[in-house]
């Protein structure tokens, strides 16, 4: 269930009862560590990617 849902311009934000937190502390720090997780999973599919050069050659 949404609990929170954040409009800014194109963007929509929404948190999800599991992730809710009472106090603004809290909840800065869940979200921070929703955030890390996330560029951590991006940077794990990343390497195991290979860069591909143009022409589809295998750098």
């Amino acid at each position: 269930m949404v609990v929170r849902e954040l409009k800014v311009g194109d963007s929509i934000v929404r948190i999800h009862d599991d992730y809710f937190e009472a106090s603004p502390q809290a909840m800065l720090e869940r979200v921070a560590q929703i955030t890390s997780d996330s560029y951590k999973r991006r940077l794990l599919e990343q390497a195991a990617v290979p860069d591909e050069k143009p022409g589809g050659e295998i750098a």
